[in-house]
């Protein structure tokens, strides 16, 4: 029956034969108001993910779906990187390439952080047999970010934030043909896996990233107002 599951949790959880993208659409910014409106520069995302995120996991038990390096189309940091300058831009802020901007006497700001985790995992939670073709799956999901921004007329950091999503639940799957799917052969059923994880993966990003975008405008233009900051399962913790 371990055999079994092992088999199982590889195929719908690895199947992977194609690339992902991790992004997602921008929800319009709404009516803001950026008196102090500034160039900013957004420097690329270091990635600090642990190593077994970046491979992914010897035993397919303990989590066979990551965002591994092998299966995106680019390496997760430019991704991150590029929808936070986005997520920024489409707010109405002055992003410029930071490798071709050069601080002068006017305001600006820098922006940049770590990537500490990004994964999907899931794991079966009920034994499956050829007389009962449903199981339970429980998925996990995190990604943890921390975004600085700095004042580069005084170089002083003035914020220096840690957005972290989380998530843990358990869904019901039906295997429609039991014997393709232990042999690799429904290829719907594994892509549709694949595609809901990536979903969850991408949904968990967006969260942090759109968090983070209001924080930096509320630290560049203080006027702005209050924008809604709860975001179900997203914890904050400032580091400055």
């Amino acid at each position: 029956m371990r055999n079994l599951i092992i088999i199982l949790a590889a195929l719908f959880l690895c199947a992977c034969a194609d690339k992902y993208a991790v992004t997602y659409v921008l929800d319009p910014p709404g009516n803001l108001d950026l008196r102090n409106k500034v160039t900013v520069t957004v420097r690329d995302l270091i990635d600090r993910r642990p190593s077994q995120e970046r491979v992914g996991p010897a035993d397919p038990l303990d989590g066979a779906f990551y965002s591994e390096d092998g299966v995106l189309e680019e390496p997760l940091y430019v991704s991150l990187t590029r929808l936070l300058q986005l997520e920024l831009s489409n707010a109405g802020l002055d992003v410029v390439d930071s490798a071709n901007y050069t601080p002068g006497q006017e305001r600006s700001v820098r922006v940049a952080g770590e990537i500490y985790h990004a994964y999907v995992m899931g794991v079966p939670e009920s034994p499956v047999s050829d007389d009962k073709l449903w199981k339970r799956m429980r998925y996990t999901v995190r990604v943890a970010v921390r975004v600085d921004m700095v004042d580069t007329l005084q170089e002083k950091r003035v914020m220096a934030r840690k957005y972290e999503f989380r998530d843990s639940f358990v869904i019901r799957h039906a295997m429609q043909d039991f014997e393709a799917v232990k042999e690799g052969k429904d290829k719907n059923y594994l892509e549709a896996g694949d595609a809901y994880c990536m979903q969850l993966l991408n949904d968990a990003v967006k969260k942090v990233l759109v968090q983070a975008r209001r924080d930096i405008i509320v630290q560049m233009s203080p006027d702005v107002g209050d924008l809604p900051t709860s975001i179900e399962g997203l914890e904050m913790t400032d580091e400055l």
